[in-house]
């Protein structure tokens, strides 16, 4: 999936949040939001980072490749948030 298609159907999924945003400024936004939030999880080294709403991305080192010692690895992983109206138990 190119970013062009996964905003095409985030507009057709919430039209009114993009309202009369043309595709091309609107996919220069989602890359700019992109960016930032690589920017906050390359930054935050050992750090989860939050985004309220949205989700959590919790990052955690793993044990370096033998084939190449020294070389320091990181696990990402994404938490989704719950929904608004949503309670604990889902219902």
């Amino acid at each position: 999936m190119t970013l062009q298609e996964l905003v095409q159907s985030a507009k057709l999924q919430n039209e009114k949040a993009f309202g009369k945003v043309p595709s091309k400024r609107a996919t220069a936004i989602v890359r700019a939001v992109l960016a930032e939030l690589k920017n906050q999880i390359k930054d935050a080294q050992e750090e989860n980072v939050a985004v309220k709403g949205f989700g959590t991305f919790v990052i955690k080192p793993v044990a370096a490749d033998k084939a190449k010692p020294g070389a320091a690895k990181t696990r990402i992983s994404f938490r989704p948030g719950k929904p608004k109206g949503k309670d604990k138990q889902g219902d």
